[in-house]
């Protein structure tokens, strides 16, 4: 898990991280390093809009055949912005690169799940994968609430663990 602060830096240390874990799979590194760019970079660009950057928190691990990557933020959601610096096409690169991608959104934060076959057909029947993907988007959340009482109490605001 990466606990890293919402600035542009954030987004090459992530696809660094999670790229060597999915390299260590054998897993395509432009899909793998595309989404997480994308993913981390909407939530350094469009989650803390007009207040200082808060946590955002990424997750990859094996689960059941995939590799499954999520990133959440405590920011202000998923809404339209006409100021958007964006051209809009980086969610939807990101679904065609993925096995499944799924994003949970609301007033306290936006959770994005993408999951990577680790070889064709493992990940046994699409039967299932949103149970998987639903449990991963319910624990980085968890995480990120803990991340957000470890920065009030001083911790440092980026970790590897």
């Amino acid at each position: 898990m990466l606990r890293l602060p919402a600035v542009k830096e954030s987004v090459p240390t992530a696809r660094h991280e999670i790229s060597a874990l999915a390299e260590a799979h054998g897993l395509d590194q432009f899909a793998i390093q595309t989404v997480v760019s994308e993913l981390v970079g909407n939530s350094v660009v469009h989650a803390y809009v007009g207040r200082d950057a808060g946590p955002i928190v990424v997750v990859a691990r094996v689960v059941r055949g995939l590799f499954v990557v999520t990133v959440a933020d405590q920011g202000i959601g998923m809404k339209p912005r006409l100021d958007s610096p964006g051209l809009g096409i980086g969610i939807p690169l990101a679904g065609k690169l993925t096995h499944d991608l799924r994003i949970e959104a609301d007033d306290t934060g936006t959770t994005i799940s993408a999951s990577f076959e680790l070889e064709a057909g493992a990940a046994s029947a699409k039967s299932g994968i949103g149970a998987i993907i639903d449990r991963e988007i319910v624990e980085a959340r968890r995480l990120l609430a803990h991340e957000g009482r470890r920065r009030r109490a001083g911790a440092p605001k980026a970790s590897l663990v």
